[in-house]
């Protein structure tokens, strides 16, 4: 007999379950906040996700003790949800109204827009055809002033030219150009003459200027061109490579540079290829805040290792005055890594699910290394990190983010550190998993916009608007603290 009622028991609990019903998920575009209806339709959806929850906390209660009778119990579903079909036609008709209204009021504008423009035109019509007269006078003056500079300037460089050869300012002059010239793939961008008295005049774009109307990244690469001239001076150019020497950079390349950055790097990896093939016992310091460059100089040091397979490099991070080892190749698939992901969350790109998680460990990993000195582990539990978010996020992602990323799958918890388990994830349905990937991509923008927002536009991909709408999302829906 009990065998029969603990039966019965359970096909009442199965039945019970079926009854159970999701909370309904609509997304109002914020643009109808304007019209009539939208609070009402707002409040009545969550006043119906609320009677939904009540009735499934009803029913659970009921299919854990089925034996207690269920009272007084008045439920409301039906009504409300009544009410908010006929609040969400209301504002469909508001909307429609509203649009209308606006597509009436764009042809009135282009007609008296049309009609602006017909005055304007006569109102300026005889100054314009002055105009078009003086500009072509100006520019038939502008060629015939280009001409006769230009026979100056071809004149006086001859004069200068032939003084300067008597003196060894000339060679030096010589040597700078050339690297200018090898720097920024141009003849006429940089450009050093000596003067009549000897002196060293800079010119850009063939114009005379002095170093302070130049730009920060163009003083940069003059001093860089400048220091190796200066090793060269008084010297045979085989017997200064052929010398030991300690060459010490300080930010070869800084955020000025960026447009010439492949001319430097080319124009280091000539000099340190000769510098420290020239000599053994030759060797290279070279400073630099910027990651990116870090990587750049990796990447030129290996290729040149190819041919000569007798370079060590070395990598150091100063970090509250202490020097430690720098995995430089542990970020080099960085940008990678972050463009992958950000399509993976944001733009539906499966190729890289079966190992999206593992990517997201690697981009949190070597974030947080880099920035933090903190594995991933810690980054969201540690207060003064928390901190730096707003109170709205803090929950969110130290709660969230932490049971998500890091617990989510217990047995590979062992692996956060060595980030070799590329299965990571694979409970966890897609969706849940580009909205991990959205959340990632938003907790490294929040802890550092600028970082962020550099790393996203040398991939080209992300968007930072869509960063942007995410985390006003994560915003709305976190917990208070």
């Amino acid at each position: 007999m009990e065998t029969i009622l603990n039966k019965e028991v359970e096909v009442h609990q199965s039945s019970l379950k079926k009854f159970v019903i999701n909370t309904i998920d609509i997304d109002f575009d914020g643009e109808l906040s304007k019209l009539t209806s939208y609070k009402t339709c707002l409040f009545l959806l969550d006043k119906l996700n609320r009677e939904v929850n009540y009735v499934n906390q009803i029913i659970n209660k009921k299919i854990l003790d089925p034996y207690k009778p269920v009272i007084n119990t008045k439920i409301s579903i039906a009504d409300i949800a009544q009410k908010l079909k006929t609040s969400m036609a209301k504002l469909e008709n508001e909307r429609t109204d509203f649009n209308k209204q606006a597509s009436d009021t764009d042809k009135i504008v282009k007609e008296l827009k049309k009609i602006n423009d017909q005055i304007a035109y006569y109102d300026i019509e005889i100054f314009y055809r002055n105009f078009v007269k003086a500009t072509e006078d100006k520019m038939v003056a502008d060629n015939a002033l280009d001409d006769y500079l230009k026979e100056y300037k071809k004149l006086s460089n001859q004069l200068s030219s032939l003084e300067s050869q008597k003196r060894n300012t000339k060679l030096a002059a010589d040597s700078m150009n050339s690297y200018l010239n090898y720097i920024f793939c141009s003849d006429d961008r940089m450009h050093i003459q000596v003067s009549a008295d000897n002196e060293y005049q800079l010119l850009s774009r063939n114009e005379r200027v002095t170093p302070q109307q130049i730009s920060e990244g163009e003083r940069n690469i003059l001093g860089l061109c400048y220091f190796f001239t200066r090793i060269f001076a008084n010297k045979n150019i085989n017997t200064a490579y052929a010398t030991e020497n300690l060459i010490v950079i300080d930010d070869p390349i800084s955020s000025f540079d960026q447009e010439n950055k492949v001319g430097i790097i080319s124009f280091l990896k000539f000099q340190l290829t000769h510098f420290l093939n020239g000599n053994e016992k030759s060797r290279a310091i070279i400073f630099s805040h910027d990651i990116q460059v870090v990587f750049d100089l990796n990447k030129m040091l290996e290729e040149v290792n190819i041919k000569s397979k007798s370079w060590i490099s070395k990598y150091y991070q100063l970090s509250d005055n202490q020097l430690s080892n720098f995995g430089v190749k542990k970020f080099d698939n960085y940008n990678f890594y972050l463009k992958s992901i950000y399509e993976f969350g944001f733009k539906n790109n499966n190729e890289f699910e079966p190992v999206i998680g593992n990517m997201m460990r690697q981009v949190l990993e070597a974030f947080a290394t880099f920035k933090y000195q903190k594995g991933i582990e810690e980054i969201t539990n540690d207060n003064e990190i928390l901190n730096l978010l707003d109170v709205k996020y803090r929950t969110y992602f130290y709660d969230l983010m932490y049971r998500l990323v890091l617990n989510g799958d217990s047995h590979l918890e062992d692996n956060v550190r060595d980030l070799q388990d590329i299965n990571f994830f694979a409970t966890k349905s897609p969706e849940e998993k580009q909205r991990i990937a959205q959340d990632v991509l938003c907790l490294i923008y929040l802890l550092d916009k600028l970082h962020f927002k550099k790393r996203a536009q040398n991939t080209g991909v992300i968007k930072l608007q869509k960063i942007k709408e995410h985390c006003g999302k994560i915003k709305k829906r976190a917990l208070p603290r």
